[in-house]
């Protein structure tokens, strides 16, 4: 912080962590309500492992977490379904457990998908993205479900000459980073941002 001079029309400056006036104690977002069966997936999760540079072959990783609130031993199969490509898993749950259910491509060989639609930051090419539904069913019910989208692509850093290098998909990227202010209590979208991050070339702000 400085004092401002004769010389300077204006004077300002930004604090980008001020203090609530209650503390975060009251609802300053949206909220929402979600209601499930006994057993609630959460945190479904693709990693993709794509093949440089030919980039005609990724094996995917999928990853959820399910939660048996109820008092009873609870047995049942999650299923995924990326476009034609599905997979099942039985799964059995003690009382209360958590567990982390993972589809490894190694034993679901339909998860190696041949020339696959790669992702590419906006200034490469299309942002390819695939869907996921996955969802855990019990007595011929579905207790819970989510959907996702996900790109299939490669993002790696390497240490070169001192400094961090990023890679997407084996080439080079600058991360371009900035601070900006929008009318998000007024008008924010999600499809604003996308519309106004190319021309000022920022990948995050």
């Amino acid at each position: 912080m400085c004092t401002p001079s004769s010389k300077e029309l204006t004077f300002t400056y930004v604090d980008w962590n001020p203090s609530p006036p209650d503390n975060n104690t009251g609802i300053w977002n949206k909220v929402f309500i979600k209601s499930s069966g006994p057993v609630t997936l959460r945190c479904p999760h693709v990693i993709s492992k794509l093949k440089i540079p030919s980039f005609d072959r990724a094996a995917l990783t999928v990853t959820a977490e399910l939660t048996n609130s109820s008092s009873n031993l609870i047995q049942g199969t999650l299923k995924g379904k990326i476009e034609s490509i599905q997979f099942y898993q039985d799964v059995s749950l003690s009382p209360g457990e958590r567990k982390m259910v993972t589809f490894d491509p190694a034993l679901y060989t339909q998860l190696n998908i041949s020339n696959p639609r790669v992702w590419w930051p906006y200034h490469r090419g299309n942002p390819e993205v695939y869907k996921m539904d996955i969802s855990f069913e019990m007595d011929d019910k579905v207790s819970d479900s989510q959907t996702l989208t996900f790109g299939i692509r490669s993002f790696v850093s390497k240490k070169v000459d001192g400094y961090r290098q990023f890679y997407t998909n084996d080439e080079k990227v600058l991360i371009r980073g900035g601070g900006y202010i929008w009318d998000i209590t007024i008008r924010f979208s999600i499809e604003g941002r996308i519309f106004f991050f190319p021309p000022i070339k920022l990948s995050f702000g």
